[in-house]
Order: C-alpha cells, then sequence, then structure tokens
C-alpha cells in the first residue's frame, strides 16, 4: 500500500508550491487593483507624504514593502492616494493610523505584486495643516 500512495507525494508538494505563492501574495485587500484611495479629497490639502517603491527583482513569490509615515505636529492626514504609475495590479493595506492620523501615530501602509518579483507603486498622503 506505501508503494501506491509514493507517487501522489510529488503531485500534492507540486501542487501547494503553485498556490504557496497565492496565499502570500494577499496583504489584507481582497482584490487586487492599479489604484487605492481613502478619504476624500479637497482643494485645501497640501502633500505632506510622497514616495515611490520600485522593485524589479526575479523572484517567483510576490514582493511586500512598507510605506511608514508620522505626521507633523501641525498636520492631521485627511487623503491617501496609493498607485501603480505603470497601471499594473497590487495589493495594499493600511497596517497602521490611516485617514484622521495626527503626530502620536504612524501610517504604515503595506504593499504586495500580485505575481513574482515586480512592484512598482506610488504613494501620495495629502494634509490639512492647522497654525
Amino acid at each position: 500500500m506505501a508503494s501506491r500512495s509514493a507517487p501522489l507525494l510529488p503531485l500534492l508538494v507540486a501542487a501547494f508550491s503553485l498556490l504557496l505563492p497565492l496565499a502570500c501574495a494577499q496583504t489584507g485587500t481582497n482584490f487586487p487593483a492599479s489604484e487605492f484611495a481613502y478619504g476624500s479629497f479637497t482643494s485645501d490639502l497640501v502633500i505632506c507624504y510622497s514616495n515611490t517603491i520600485n522593485s524589479q527583482s526575479i523572484r517567483l513569490t510576490p514582493v511586500t514593502r512598507t510605506f511608514s509615515f508620522t505626521p507633523g505636529t501641525t498636520q492631521t492626514i485627511k487623503y491617501i492616494q496609493i498607485m501603480s504609475p505603470d497601471l499594473k495590479k497590487f495589493y495594499a493595506q493600511i497596517a497602521n493610523g490611516g485617514v484622521g492620523g495626527t503626530s502620536t501615530t504612524s501610517t504604515d501602509i503595506v504593499v504586495s505584486s500580485v505575481h513574482g518579483g515586480y512592484l512598482n507603486v506610488a504613494v501620495r498622503i495629502y494634509c490639512l495643516v492647522t497654525t
């Protein structure tokens, strides 16, 4: 009986190795997109944080990176835009902080590629500055 189950083992290992990158890719969003927006944009907001990540590594597993930002004492986060300049889909999640965040809390945004090692993402955080 052991000889009959032995050929199944390589098939099971191959099946799980194909599904493992799918399980690792999701970082909180159910569906990938080329742009995520949180909050509402108004004309009185100013960009208080802007950054990009462009990773083009040769990998079979997804790439995951984190953006971190802590607003100044006179800034309140009102709008967050996360987008892919080349319109490739990715996953995004606000892990800490977010809209309404102030200088007491950092805002951490986790982004992950859908496939392999290619991830090109830009983040802009808009704040309301009070004096």
